[in-house]
């Protein structure tokens, strides 16, 4: 007759737990795969949606033309789009490398304006 013990079952399961989790190590994600619809190639396939937004613009690079600052309330995450300048179109590509110049503690909002008229865009949001 067999004989039924309860911790033998437990350290069982709880090796089967622990190679689990050694499995989820080895994640990783395919970020370089172009995406083509109807013949077009998409700008960033992988960046996902926002919920709310508030759009400023400013010149991050310094190279004349006006970049996209995005602030998504819902995540307080802020994503710079640099202009590509391309004429007659509007082309923009996400520059993350950028993000890292605005303050940490953003939350609900964020835009940028240039209150002291210097024509350099100051920041306002809420902590």
């Amino acid at each position: 007759m067999a004989h039924f013990n309860l911790a033998s079952y437990e350290k069982f399961f709880f090796l089967l737990l622990l190679i689990d989790l050694q499995a989820q190590k080895n994640l990783f994600r395919i970020t370089q795969l172009p995406f083509m619809e109807n013949g077009q190639q998409w700008e960033f396939p992988f960046m996902g949606g926002f919920n709310t937004v508030n759009f400023s613009q400013a010149d991050f690079n310094n190279d004349l033309l006006l970049d996209i600052f995005v602030f998504d309330n819902s995540t307080n995450k802020g994503y710079v789009f640099i202009n590509k300048g391309i004429a007659n179109k509007a082309s923009y590509i996400y520059a993350p490398e950028y993000t890292s110049i605005f303050p940490h503690e953003l939350q609900r909002w964020a835009v940028l304006r240039d209150y002291n008229c210097d024509n350099i865009p100051d920041i306002f949001y809420s902590i």
